[in-house]
């Protein structure tokens, strides 16, 4: 009965329809727009408590951050990156190289998604209890595809697991690239070195918590979820997991991060240090709160009412009452503990 009520609810989108006819006869069969506005729409307005929740949470994360006695910005960590964990068996200049792999990796795999990817439409769905209806089919096309648009390629980049996926590329550019800078400056406390150095360290603080968050929530939640959807007639979900970049995303993420901390340069997280990915992550709630009605550009306005807010996770729907800020207590619990 549990598994049962946990199960996405049954949808009334037809699969084997096209895009454009499927969103035509979807709006034209129901009934008629003002009536399936009332019947259907909700804005998606976050309850207060959840609002209250993050806020309360921001004001503590910042605070703690500002109180932190173990560093500055001009501090320089130049060194903690040019140390090599296993030096006989994986010298520094290796150590350098993989680091840069993983970035040309991670480079490649967002240059395809935002431009290039075509992926199977994805139609929201959502828990026993919503008020929100499951989705017309979101479009994501790369920027250079047929169909594409500039917007439709931000929304094949705009989820969690894609911003942390791009976040960590970075992280691991410049990984690579200070060894070398410190090398070749005279000045090893120079304000670039210093910089970029203290730029790596904040970022290695919050995708290290960030992959393991992915991998669970995608492993335990996102692949349940879409295979009982597909079992309801909804493979959109299945068959946007199982795609080649966000396989990459959801599995080499947590594998890099293991390796850099494990085998490459052992990278530290500071304890004092523990807010700043549960604080990235409340910065991405407020953003998903805000896209929840940016989701289907291709409808009109007056078709996108009809349909309401709209949230790619299922466990950010805001309709849920007491869930909602529980579902988002659980995530920050568990970026807290990934930390530690």
């Amino acid at each position: 009965d549990n598994a049962a009520s946990m199960a996405p609810r049954q949808h009334d989108v037809p699969n084997e329809r096209s895009v454009s006819s499927s969103i035509d006869q979807q709006v034209d069969d129901s009934t008629p727009l003002s009536s399936a506005s009332k019947l259907h729409h909700n804005d998606g307005y976050p309850p207060w408590h959840a609002i209250a929740l993050i806020i309360g949470f921001v004001a503590i994360f910042v605070q703690q951050l500002l109180a932190s006695p173990s560093s500055s910005s001009n501090d320089n960590h130049s060194l903690l990156f040019s140390r090599a964990l296993f030096p006989n068996m994986l010298p520094l200049s290796v150590v350098v190289s993989i680091r840069l792999g993983f970035a040309l990796i991670i480079f490649c795999d967002i240059f395809r998604a935002l431009f290039l990817a075509v992926y199977l439409d994805h139609r929201s769905d959502y828990y026993p209890g919503s008020q929100l209806k499951a989705s017309a089919p979101i479009l994501y096309r790369g920027i250079l595809t047929k169909d594409g648009t500039i917007w439709s390629g931000f929304l094949c980049v705009a989820s969690f697991t894609e911003i942390t996926w791009m976040l960590e590329g970075v992280f691991f550019f410049l990984a690579g690239i200070l060894p070398l800078l410190s090398k070749h400056d005279s000045n090893s406390s120079s304000i670039v070195v210093t910089k970029l150095s203290s730029l790596a360290l904040m970022l290695w603080e919050i995708v290290t918590p960030c992959a393991f968050l992915v991998t669970l929530i995608v492993t335990f939640v996102l692949w349940p979820f879409a295979i009982e959807a597909k079992k309801q007639g909804n493979p959109g979900q299945i068959g946007l997991l199982n795609s080649p970049g966000p396989l990459l995303a959801h599995n080499l993420n947590v594998m890099a991060i293991t390796m850099e901390l494990s085998l490459l340069g052992g990278l530290p997280l500071r304890r004092d240090h523990f807010a700043m990915a549960p604080l990235y992550g409340c910065a991405y709630v407020l953003f998903s709160w805000s896209m929840r009605n940016s989701w289907l550009p291709q409808l009109s306005a007056t078709e996108r009412k009809s349909w309401g807010a709209q949230f790619i996770y299922p466990f950010m729907d805001t309709t849920l009452g007491w869930n909602t800020s529980f579902s988002l207590l659980a995530l920050l619990m568990v970026l807290l503990a990934s930390h530690w």
